[in-house]
């Protein structure tokens, strides 16, 4: 069995609390969410929607920009439409990104980083290295903290959104297919030697259980 994309929920950005649109996903699916508050490093934010969103790892907060990013997910979303919510104290700049996957038995983060003046070339922009089982995905979302003027992309990967929202947040998402070797997200920007760049990942994987047999049927 693998982890397979659905459908990527269009990115909002606005004041506190940030809702995405109507989305309608298959029960038992998986929502990982990638947020972000640009009201300063030390705010923090709250996913919520139908079902239970857990934050999967702790905020990482960019001093020298005033933004806090986080990663969240729902590992086995209800059926029917819905909206997701990244809620910040009043008057927060709060931002979402929200998709769908299909497969995935565990959901977690990876380690995010922060990449200040990395160079514009050709994946100067690292995340962090990961493994990646065969049938898993490594979701990777870039932002660029600085200036609302970045086009960032990938070398590598397939995209699954980029532009920026509201005017306001330059991104780009890469997914990555595993095949059990390890995979470092890389991503491009024509003036990254001059700003700073953020990089979340989350790891989808599907059961590694082994299969049933009953009568000679694999089941």
């Amino acid at each position: 069995m693998s982890v397979s994309w659905v459908q990527t929920v269009t990115p909002v950005g606005t004041t506190s609390p940030a809702v995405t649109g109507s989305f309608t996903p298959s029960a038992g699916d998986q929502i990982p969410v990638f947020g972000a508050n640009t009201s300063g490093s030390a705010t923090t934010m709250t996913v919520t929607g139908t079902g239970s969103y857990s934050s999967l790892a702790t905020l990482l907060s960019d001093g020298s920009t005033g933004k806090t990013l986080q990663p969240w997910a729902n590992s086995s979303c209800s059926g029917g439409a819905q909206t997701v919510t990244n809620t910040g104290a009043a008057g927060n700049a709060m931002f979402i990104w929200a998709f769908e996957y299909s497969g995935a038995a565990t959901v977690s983060a990876q380690t995010s980083v922060l990449r200040s003046n990395p160079g514009t070339g050709a994946g100067a922009i690292l995340g962090t290295s990961v493994t990646v089982p065969a049938g898993a995905i490594l979701l990777a979302l870039c932002t660029c903290e600085s200036t609302v003027t970045a086009t960032i992309t990938s070398p590598s990967g397939t995209n699954r959104g980029a532009g920026t929202v509201a005017s306001t947040l330059p991104y780009c998402v890469t997914e990555y297919a595993g095949t059990g070797a390890a995979i470092q997200p890389a991503f491009t920007c024509s003036v990254g030697g001059t700003n700073s760049f953020g990089v979340q990942q989350i790891l989808l994987q599907p059961s590694t259980a082994a299969p049933v047999l009953m009568g000679g049927i694999c089941l």
